[in-house]
């Protein structure tokens, strides 16, 4: 759970360009697009989640389709499975180093404990790659939803994941622990840079392939894809091994209803900029069953 003390702080790295830097104007602009966001039809609340990691004015609404799922929610902590955009880290999971991330909104504590069992499960994969962490956006951009829906006292556990191999193996880890009352989100956009017509051809049937639930044959789909060289395609999904890791977890879980709860590009805000956009969607896992609603709740290992 959250240290009783913090020692070691990561500062907001994409505060005043992803997301406004004033606390006030931060609060207000994620309230805002929370109060639009539509509602869910489940009757449970989710067991994951996925969210895109965009410069809020392109990609807000989109994310707050997903965690206004989440508000009031009984969470112990919120698991966020990021993908590193500038720092390699081959097939390892990059855990950080710190006890806490920093937003204008306030601090975020790390669960330490939780990350510290990760690698002892497997030291492989799991290992701390401070550089990963100190300018990735991708993890960064979710807390302020999680810090207005939740609180700041609710701990996360940043995980950086590039490589779509380790989906399983990550999924399995997560599994292995057992723990209750845990939210997975999984950070990532989706098409990066095709025409706007593109896009959403592309994002649609990727999202539709997420709602099958089979995390192998979204890879598989999207290598397909990829080779069939769509132009200024540069990738399907930078959060790829993310999504494929939430998908393989909520399958260990038994999460028997997928939705899609929401998709837009940048063409949508931008459509002067139509030729080359990114793709961004929000997915719900949820189970459903009597059995799964009763098991949200226990006691925490």
């Amino acid at each position: 759970m959250k240290p009783t003390t913090v020692h070691h702080v990561r500062p907001p790295a994409v505060a005043g360009s992803f997301y406004p830097a004033s606390p006030n104007q931060l609060r207000q602009s994620v309230q805002t697009l929370l109060d639009h966001a539509g509602k869910s039809a489940m009757s449970a609340p989710p067991l994951a989640l996925i969210a895109p990691h965009a410069g809020y004015r392109f990609s807000g609404h989109v994310a707050a389709e997903s965690f206004a799922l989440v508000k009031d929610m009984p969470v112990q902590r919120v698991v966020i499975l990021g993908v590193s955009h500038r720092y390699p880290i081959g097939e390892h999971v990059a855990l950080s180093d710190v006890d806490a991330f920093a937003t204008p909104l306030g601090i975020c504590p790390v669960d330490t404990g939780v990350q510290t069992k990760l690698m002892q499960i497997d030291p492989r994969l799991f290992r701390p790659i401070p550089a990963a962490h100190a300018m990735e956006h991708s993890i960064e951009v979710e807390l302020p939803f999680l810090q207005i829906v939740l609180s700041d006292s609710v701990p996360i556990v940043p995980l950086l994941v590039n490589d779509a191999a380790v989906a399983s193996d990550v999924a399995q880890a997560l599994h292995q622990l057992d723990l209750t009352e845990t939210l997975i989100v999984a950070s990532s956009d989706f098409s990066h840079f095709p025409t706007y017509d593109d896009a959403v051809r592309l994002d649609t049937d990727s999202l539709a392939m997420i709602e099958t639930g089979q995390p192998e044959e979204l890879i598989d789909f999207n290598q397909r894809r990829t080779v069939k060289q769509v132009s200024n395609l540069y990738t399907c999904m930078c959060g790829e091994a993310a999504i494929a890791a939430t998908m393989h977890y909520a399958k260990l879980k038994q999460a028997d209803q997928i939705q899609v709860l929401e998709y837009a590009n940048s063409g949508d805000v931008a459509p002067a900029h139509r030729t080359e956009v990114v793709g961004y969607g929000a997915v719900g896992f949820f189970d459903v069953s009597p059995a799964g609603k009763g098991n949200r709740k226990g006691i925490d290992n």
